[in-house]
């Protein structure tokens, strides 16, 4: 008896059409996100040059053959980062692009795709951890200015080096996040809170 009462409920509550969001508010929405696309474009383009103009400084300026090798295989490990993260970026990129937002589930489809961009863009940036520190550890063992025998002297060094890195990676994420796409982000959730 229950399962023909639940039938029949169910039948009664099916909705045949989705809530349609207006065009003034699907526009409202547009906006922030070809900022958004606009400077995911420009973060693209201007990581291009980076590389080679590291590499060349590298050559140029390291005359230890076997530091030099290390130095440039450790940039080419933080271009495969890169690549990879591109990748994840344009999927992100061209799933914005590509959606008409005219329903609610496009919303939280959007929501949802604005989470994971921020925990990938921080995971870009975690990614660099890593390879910073081999980078300083290569100074240590190879800098001429870091030739002491005192092991606490190391140690120090290194531990407020690496807190001065964590520190200042962590901030430039911060900054890089917020003045990008965080404002913009922010816009989208405040006009989905007022379309729910």
């Amino acid at each position: 008896m229950e399962i023909d009462q639940l039938k029949e409920i169910w039948e009664k509550d099916q909705v045949t059409e989705t809530p349609e969001i207006s065009v003034e508010n699907q526009e409202k929405l547009n906006d922030p996100l070809k900022i958004v696309q606009r400077n995911l474009r420009w973060e693209f383009w201007s990581m291009i040059p980076v590389f080679p103009v590291v590499l060349y400084i590298l050559y140029r300026t390291i005359q230890n053959q076997e530091l030099l090798m290390y130095a440039v295989a450790l940039v080419v490990v933080a271009m495969m980062v890169c690549a990879f993260y591109v990748v994840k970026i344009y999927r992100f990129y061209r799933g914005i692009s590509s959606h008409q937002f005219s329903s609610y589930q496009h919303l939280l489809e959007l929501e949802y795709k604005i989470k994971y961009y921020r925990d990938l863009y921080q995971s870009y940036y975690v990614a660099f951890v890593p390879i910073l520190l081999c980078e300083y550890f290569l100074i240590m063992a190879f800098g001429k200015g870091f030739q002491h025998t005192d092991f606490q002297l190391h140690f120090w060094t290194l531990i407020i080096s690496l807190v001065f890195c964590l520190v200042s990676l962590f901030l430039i994420w911060k900054l890089c996040y917020h003045y990008f796409y965080g404002i913009h982000f922010k816009k989208i959730r405040e006009l989905i809170k007022q379309i729910r």
